[in-house]
C-alpha cells in the first residue's frame, strides 16, 4: 500500500513549529534528558518515546506520550507551561498534540544525510495513556508504515 499525499512532503523536518529538522539517533538520547531536566519530570523522557523514533539513523522529530494519570490538568496547561519555559514562539497545539522547538543536544553538524539539519527538533506531546499510545504507535523500524496507519489498515 503506498500512502497518497495530497501533496508530498518536501522535507523530514517537523512542519508544526518553524525552524525545525532532523535529528540522528544518536542526540535523541541526551536531548530528551535535557528537556526532562529542563522540564523538572518526575521521570525521564526516554522511557516515553513513541513510533519510530530513534529506530531509524535520522527522524523528523520526537514523539512523546505523556500519562494522563501523571498529568491530570490538560492539554492547555502543559501547553502554558511550556510556554512559560521556552516563550510562545517555540510551541504550537493542533487538537489534542502540542508541539516544541528545542534545542538539539550534542548536535553534531556533520551529520548531513537527512535535511534539513537546524540545530533544532520538533518533539510532540501526546496526551493518554502511555502504555496504550506505546501500542498503537508501536513500529518496528523496519515497515514502511507509521503505526497509527497500521492499525487504523
Amino acid at each position: 500500500m503506498k500512502l497518497n499525499y495530497i501533496s508530498t512532503p518536501t522535507d523530514l523536518g517537523g512542519t508544526a513549529v518553524p525552524g525545525c529538522g532532523t535529528i540522528h539517533h544518536t542526540e535523541i538520547r541526551p536531548t530528551l534528558t535535557k528537556l526532562s531536566d529542563d522540564l523538572e519530570m518526575p521521570f525521564d523522557f526516554n522511557d516515553y518515546v513513541l513510533g519510530s523514533t530513534g529506530k531509524r539513523e535520522y527522524s523528523g522529530d520526537i514523539d512523546l506520550v505523556v500519562d494522563a494519570k501523571w498529568w491530570g490538568q490538560g492539554v492547555t496547561a502543559f501547553r502554558q507551561n511550556l510556554e512559560e519555559v521556552f516563550g510562545k514562539e517555540n510551541v504550537a497545539r493542533n487538537a489534542n498534540m502540542l508541539h516544541l522547538k528545542y534545542p538539539i543536544v550534542q548536535y553534531d553538524s556533520e551529520q548531513k544525510a537527512a535535511q534539513p539539519r537546524t540545530g533544532f527538533v520538533q518533539i510532540d506531546f501526546n496526551f493518554g495513556n502511555s502504555e496504550w499510545e506505546k501500542f498503537y504507535h508501536y513500529v518496528d523500524g523496519k515497515s514502511a508504515y507509521k503505526g497509527a496507519h497500521r492499525n487504523l489498515m
